[in-house]
């Protein structure tokens, strides 16, 4: 959705459209419901020739790393080894596939190699959706028991050749500056305007080469088609750690609570060290000096509620028929 709207303020041509996510066959269905949403963008040459492209930026690892060109059967290389292609016909499933009332779709599919068969990832049309058919869709993706969203924490970042040889050149920087020597202002960060631009003439030429993703506690990466796991997180900070240092999130105080009593939250740094007071506690709860506050705190509050239901008595809210009798309760 942010993706879409800074499209439209740069001044493309762009519209949004649901997407029914692909199953497998083995659960009976072949399609979601509408849980996606893909952007349409039209580019028109000085001749006045128009092309549609796909561009999807949130389906995660196996989405297109690049836009495709809505032209049916082009199959386009995408991260690694993965191939995609585009697919445009009547699709099965549905009352209509044998006549000639079902609008045709667009299909997404993906796979791993040459080697592997393809698998379809999604479908769509080219009807608009607006805002109020993504709050409608947003509702069941968040609050649904069925829906993915409500069950596992998935983020994804693409990672670009660019972005290693930044790197690099980023902490041999360091190094430099740590040893005493001496760099110039587009190392320290203070770019010249012809440094920018060399930066943007890098920028052009770069290649999408991996991802890092989280899936719940664990992080990994996937470089050229093999993944190995980076770390597996213990608590919710150092999740929150991950997400900050990794993929650039900082999480809200406000929004860190919203996963409370979620299936996918994880322990807390400060319940732990809660647990490992619990014995401390119980030790020194039975102190008199600990005992002393409590005490008092319910004396004072047996005292206010018999004061108040003196009030009640006095200014004739109490019948004599729900007067404390001796030894009774009131």
């Amino acid at each position: 959705m942010l993706f879409y709207f800074l499209l439209k303020r740069l001044g493309f041509q762009v519209f949004m459209t649901g997407a029914r996510l692909g199953q497998d066959p083995a659960s009976g269905q072949a399609f979601t419901g509408w849980r996606h949403s893909v952007i349409i963008v039209t580019l028109s040459n000085a001749a006045g020739a128009s092309a549609q492209y796909l561009v999807d930026v949130g389906f995660g690892g196996d989405g297109p790393v690049l836009p495709l060109a809505l032209v049916a059967e082009n199959i386009m290389p995408n991260l690694g080894t993965q191939e995609t292609r585009l697919t445009y016909g009547a699709i099965e499933g549905l009352s209509s596939t044998s006549t000639d009332l079902q609008p045709r779709l667009w299909s997404y599919w993906t796979r791993n190699s040459s080697a592997h068969s393809w698998r379809r990832q999604f479908c769509f049309s080219l009807l608009e959706f607006t805002l109020e058919d993504f709050k409608v869709m947003s509702y069941f993706a968040s609050t649904h028991k069925e829906s993915i969203q409500t069950k596992k924490l998935m983020v994804v970042k693409f990672l670009s050749d660019l972005r290693t040889s930044e790197k690099k050149r980023v902490t041999a920087q360091l190094e430099r500056s740590d040893s005493g020597v001496e760099v110039d202002s587009y190392e320290t960060g203070f770019a010249s305007w012809e440094d920018r631009k060399q930066r943007r003439r890098r920028h052009r030429g770069c290649q999408i080469t991996g991802k890092l993703i989280l899936v719940d506690d664990t992080l990994k990466i996937n470089e050229g088609g093999r993944t190995r796991t980076l770390q597996v997180c213990a608590t919710e900070e150092e999740r929150l750690a991950v997400l900050r240092d990794e993929f650039g999130i900082t999480v809200q105080e406000s929004e860190k609570r919203s996963i409370t009593g979620s299936p996918i939250e994880l322990p807390s740094e400060c319940a732990s060290a809660s647990d490992d007071d619990d014995e401390q506690e119980e030790r020194t709860a039975a102190s008199p000096s600990r005992q002393a506050p409590v005490l008092e705190r319910q004396m004072r509050a047996a005292v206010a509620d018999v004061k108040s239901s003196m009030d009640s008595l006095d200014a004739g809210k109490i019948t004599p028929a729900r007067r404390s009798q001796p030894g009774g309760s009131t």
